[in-house]
């Protein structure tokens, strides 16, 4: 899609004259015929005229970042922020699972291995785990196997045997290259600091299955015998049916999770809390919950297609106004107050609050949150420019790209975002969050810092604390002030030395006096610079009676 869409770029801006002269013919006029076929842009169908070129050029500005001019010798000049992504190739890659934790990749290969392979050094392949053949298939087959990461560990999980006289085998796999088989069986299990939590899943589905141990003892029931942990589950009279859930919380003493009362004839998964102290089980909420979050002080639940939002302090259930139904399969996101979800109606991606889908016509295959980034992949279809998109704390788009992809074949960490793409099996790294995420964080952070209290006749701003590897903070405070009756002016400049040496003190906040009486405006000329000396600058406005707005190119 991108290299079409590139090609496209390089012909409208022949077209529209921006090449160096000489580059076409010398001719009064130049006869162009329209093809007779649809063209779309970005996957959206667009006008088949002369308009085209023009929006063409303006994709490429909106869409890819491109600002385009001419350089020095008046040619064509294409500068782009958009993230760099490098192409590694690892040895062996069998196009199956795959992460990055910490500095090394791990990745399944050939005839059932594990491999681990250092990010700065790619040949240095080690392999660190045999996987076994599957006991139920023909000899040859190796188990079904998924790579994670959890807590910062990378974790090799695999299923051996048939789905009921089976069992899954949970593996850590250490940046040592060795490798400890942790839990086995059919069962979730989550650490807490020194307390690991435990739910065994075995079929058919048995109460009393909670279990804590402390580290360096051994695993001990908790909770009310009666009740059956883990499961979204429905018991009638006549039937029981329902599946394991991973939803597992530890705050202050208490667990909190789905159950269901074995010890009656009727009962639904309902949200409930064990004090792994006493043992006390009590039901949090009355509603039928199919999954939960707990994110900053409150739960977020599913239940039979809606949103619930409980004060995990207690009080009602209070319902969220989504679109459509929240789907089963795929659910929700919670991070700093913004709800991501599908709709099960069009599996499409939807933000609470919002009307419309966050990825058009894209229908949706997985989320998850990642080092606290929304993460989230869709189908490859006609119409559908992005098969990835990442999301930051306020909501925002940091990262998108048409590859397609696992959820599972995303990582996010150490600065770096790195994932294997489905299509021709290759896999990327690149900086992250990006620069031109980090940029305009710089910008609007700074922004923020900048006051002028006319009261005091000061002016203050904080530089900030973090910036991009390879760039510099540059600064020039500067402004006009009358003379006398205010018939005249003159200029002053501030902080020239630091200006000039790019010398700011990251952190710092910085105050210069400035009478408002005799104050005509000052500017703030901001931004950053590369060691190539590119500026990426923008200048604040600031008023006698202390308002201030923002230019940016």
């Amino acid at each position: 899609m991108k290299g079409k869409i590139v090609a496209a770029v390089m012909m409208a801006i022949v077209m529209a004259g921006m090449m160096p002269a000489g580059t076409l013919a010398e001719s009064n006029s130049v006869n162009i015929t329209l093809p007779r076929l649809p063209i779309s842009i970005g996957g959206i169908q667009t006008e088949n005229d002369i308009s085209y070129f023009t929006k063409i050029l303006n994709y490429a500005a909106g869409q890819l970042g491109w600002t385009l001019g001419r350089d020095e010798q008046g040619g064509l000049s294409i500068q782009s922020l958009n993230p760099q992504m490098e192409k590694n190739i690892l040895l062996d890659y069998s196009a199956g699972a795959f992460i990055a934790v910490d500095d090394y990749y791990y990745y399944g290969g050939p005839q059932g291995a594990i491999y681990q392979a250092p990010m700065e050094n790619l040949e240095s392949i080690k392999k660190i785990y045999q996987l076994p053949i599957w006991s139920y298939g023909d000899g040859n087959t190796y188990v079904n196997y998924g790579l994670t990461k959890n807590n910062d560990e990378a974790w090799l999980v695999y299923h051996q045997g048939g789905a009921v006289m089976g069992s899954d085998h949970y593996i850590k796999l250490k940046p040592d290259g060795t490798c400890e088989e942790v839990e086995c069986g059919y069962l979730t299990f989550k650490t807490f600091g020194n307390i690991t939590v435990k739910v065994d899943q075995w079929v058919p589905p048995s109460p009393g299955n909670l279990m804590i141990k402390y580290a360096g003892q051994e695993y001990k029931r908790i909770g009310d015998a009666a009740y059956l942990f883990g499961w979204t589950f429905e018991k009638t009279e006549d039937s029981s049916s329902g599946g394991p859930s991973k939803d597992l919380y530890l705050i202050d003493h208490n667990l909190y999770l789905l159950a269901c009362n074995m010890g009656i004839d009727r009962d639904v998964s309902r949200i409930y809390s064990v004090n792994i102290d006493t043992g006390e089980t009590v039901r949090v909420s009355d509603l039928k919950t199919k999954s939960f979050m707990i994110v900053d002080g409150y739960i977020y639940c599913s239940s039979e297609g809606r949103l619930y939002k409980i004060p995990l302090t207690g009080g009602p259930a209070s319902p969220l106004e989504i679109i459509g139904s929240i789907s089963d399969e795929l659910g929700f996101q919670v991070l700093n107050g913004n709800v991501y979800y599908v709709n099960s109606l069009d599996n499409a991606l939807y933000k609470l609050g919002l009307a419309q889908s966050l990825n058009p016509g894209a229908k949706v295959t997985g989320m998850k949150l990642e080092d606290g980034y929304p993460v989230c992949t869709f189908q490859k279809e006609a119409g559908n420019p992005y098969c990835m998109m990442i999301f930051d704390q306020n909501g925002r788009v940091v990262f998108k790209t048409s590859d397609v992809m696992k959820i599972s074949n995303i990582s996010i960490g150490q600065g770096k975002l790195s994932y294997s793409e489905d299509t021709n099996h290759n896999v990327y790294l690149t900086d992250f969050p990006p620069f031109t995420y980090e940029k305009e964080q710089i910008e609007n952070n700074f922004y923020e810092s900048v006051k002028y209290e006319p009261g005091q006749d000061l002016l203050s701003f904080t530089i900030p604390e973090t910036i991009p590897e390879g760039y510099r903070f540059y600064l020039h405070v500067s402004g006009r002030v009358f003379m006398g009756d205010k018939s005249s002016g003159m200029s002053f400049h501030a902080f020239d030395k630091e200006s000039e040496n790019f010398s700011w003190e990251k952190g710092k906040t910085y105050t210069y006096s400035l009478a408002s009486e005799d104050l005509d405006e000052c500017l703030l000329v901001f931004g950053l610079v590369d060691m190539n000396k590119r500026e990426f600058l923008n200048a604040i406005h600031i008023s006698p009676d202390g308002t201030k707005s923002i230019d940016k190119p």
